[in-house]
């Protein structure tokens, strides 16, 4: 039986649930800002709400409780989903044909690829770049997460708060 992909992840992510949920290497962080936002939470429905339940009704309760919810199901979404992460090559790419290369013994070869790589999609021209860690040609706004060490697509930024990247998903 193969092995399970997160089993031989080489980024720097956790993984939970046999790999169904994907969290960022200071996913701590995460369960830190978790933490604060449902001790505010629970401060707000003990003092302000109590006066406010008080001169409006019970719906101050439902409403307070719902948009709690809410936010910690959307942080606790966001900090255990995949960010949009390319995944990598195991042979190095080949600098004139893209491919992976090879001698006739199988054994890889060392010839460093180029740099950049020029693409032609509908009549634009894209400069790739590649990345060293990953083995890939970046395709346009991927950025290599230095903190997760994954290359993201559409990345945006490593967010401490969440404890993982944002990016494309």
């Amino acid at each position: 039986m193969a092995l399970r992909t997160y089993k031989v992840w080489q980024g720097h992510n956790r993984f939970f649930c046999r790999g169904a949920l994907m969290a960022g290497p200071d996913f701590q962080c995460g369960a830190l800002t978790f933490g604060f936002i449902f001790a505010a939470m629970i401060v707000f429905l003990v003092f302000p709400a109590t006066d406010l339940a008080a001169n409006h009704g019970g719906w101050v309760y439902g409403v307070s409780g719902a948009a709690a919810v809410v936010s910690l199901a959307s942080l606790a979404v966001t900090a255990l989903s995949d960010p949009g992460i390319i995944p990598r090559r195991v042979e190095p790419v080949d600098s004139k044909n893209g491919k992976g290369q090879k001698k006739k013994n199988d054994a890889f070869s060392f010839r460093k690829p180029m740099r950049t790589q020029q693409m032609l999609v509908d009549g634009q021209v894209f400069k790739l770049k590649y990345c060293d860690t990953c083995k890939i040609y970046r395709p346009p706004r991927c950025v290599h997460c230095a903190i997760c060490n994954n290359c993201v697509q559409v990345y945006d930024h490593h967010c401490p708060w969440v404890g993982n990247c944002v990016g494309k998903r």
